[in-house]
């Protein structure tokens, strides 16, 4: 999985907050999974896979539906990329997202993860914002 930095907070206008995996209140970070493009998305949904995504601490991951969904609403990223966008963290701690591959059994078959830390969130801000 990869990190969008073009879509970031204030506090990391050169995207340090996702290459160093942390995250601060009103960050929104999109996450693309690597190598999943409009072809790829086309060939696993006509083999009847779908797929979905989670969050180890809850938090809100924003999807336009499942990546069959999103191949016929053409709402893949600019690159062609499928992604998520994580927002407004609102758990202080370490998390995981997870982008699953579900084949038709219902099996997860693959997995991409993304971990980060969420150093600030709405309800419990840090002293100064970091530099």
């Amino acid at each position: 999985m990869i990190c969008d930095v073009r879509q970031t907070s204030s506090y990391a206008k050169d995207g340090s907050d996702c290459t160093s995996g942390k995250m601060y209140s009103g960050d929104s970070i999109a996450l693309k999974v690597s190598g999943l493009t409009h072809h790829a998305i086309r060939v696993l949904c006509r083999r009847g896979y779908h797929d979905k995504w989670s969050s180890s601490l809850g938090e809100n991951v924003a999807t336009d539906g499942n990546m069959c969904e999103v191949l016929l609403n053409n709402s893949l990223s600019s690159d062609g990329k499928l992604f998520a966008v994580l927002s407004n963290p609102e758990v202080l701690g370490k998390d995981t997202v997870t982008w699953h591959l579900i084949n038709p059994a219902g099996r997860t078959v693959l997995n991409a993860k993304y971990n980060f830390q969420v150093l600030e969130t709405l309800t419990q801000p840090l002293p100064t914002p970091p530099s």
